[in-house]
């Protein structure tokens, strides 16, 4: 029951942030705060994914990835 739990909980994280590129990519609108604190989330996102990778938590991982594409789509776009 746990692992069922955790299951639909990176599921549902992950379609939301799936939901947010592609908002950004339709609306042509990156995420409204600075540049320098969305670098600073993808460095965060960055560091996340490499600790969770080497642990071995690959769930966490693909999240952690995906939040880093998040904010490299929301980068791009706010140039």
């Amino acid at each position: 029951m746990k692992k069922f739990i955790k299951i639909i909980l990176i599921a549902s994280f992950i379609l939301f942030l799936f939901n947010n590129m592609w908002t950004m990519f339709k609306t042509k609108e990156g995420i409204d705060s600075p540049l320098w604190i969305q670098f600073a989330l993808l460095i965060s996102y960055l560091v996340s994914a490499i600790v969770t990778y080497k642990s071995k938590w690959f769930g966490f991982f693909s999240i952690f990835v995906v939040g880093v594409l998040l904010m490299l789509v929301s980068i791009l776009v706010s140039f």
